[in-house]
């Protein structure tokens, strides 16, 4: 980010077929326990409160937003298996606690390396979202080992553009913006 606020409005259209495709995907249930450590004027945090919150996941709020003291008590303390972590954040909770508990991670934010791919715990899922501001999630990909990282699929539901400088569709192939 820059640190200049975007001023994006996030419309209500598309948030029930979005949340409803990510708990599919990610298998979100009732025995999830979900640990939200996200500002909640971050345009993912909605993401991150409904989806659980639908499923009927068990919502652990953190007092500050990543103070990793806390977020250690808390993992151990409620026996966390789920959360949402920029992928430089994973690698830091990974080098500095121990998150036996963690079952399922989801990624957003940044590219998700090969590096990365290769450090992710056997025990952990991991599920790679990407979108715009302005639409929020719009693609997903399971992370799986000795498998190159990838945007991965649009959500059932969806349409994705990739377009050239000029907002004109590029040929399947040719680099453009999403």
């Amino acid at each position: 980010t820059t640190g200049n606020p975007k001023g994006v409005m996030v419309e209500h259209l598309s948030l029930v077929n979005r949340f409803k495709y990510m708990i599919d995907f990610s298998h979100i249930t009732d025995s999830d326990i979900y640990l939200f450590k996200t500002n909640y004027t971050f345009d993912a945090s909605v993401a991150d409160i409904f989806i659980h919150l639908l499923s009927g996941s068990r919502l652990i709020i953190t007092i500050d937003h990543f103070d990793m003291v806390e977020i250690k008590k808390l993992l151990k303390k409620y026996n966390v298996n789920n959360m949402h972590c920029v992928p430089s954040q994973f690698l830091l909770l990974i080098d500095s606690i121990n998150i036996n508990s963690l079952t399922k991670i989801h990624l957003t934010g940044e590219a998700v390396t090969s590096n990365l791919i290769k450090r992710i715990p056997i025990n952990i899922n991991a599920y790679d979202y990407y979108g715009p501001t302005e639409l929020g999630e719009i693609t997903s990909n399971f992370v799986e080992k000795n498998k190159q990282p990838s945007l991965g699929k649009v959500f059932s539901n969806s349409k994705a553009y990739i377009l050239d400088n000029n907002m004109a569709p590029v040929p399947i192939g040719v680099i453009g913006e999403l």
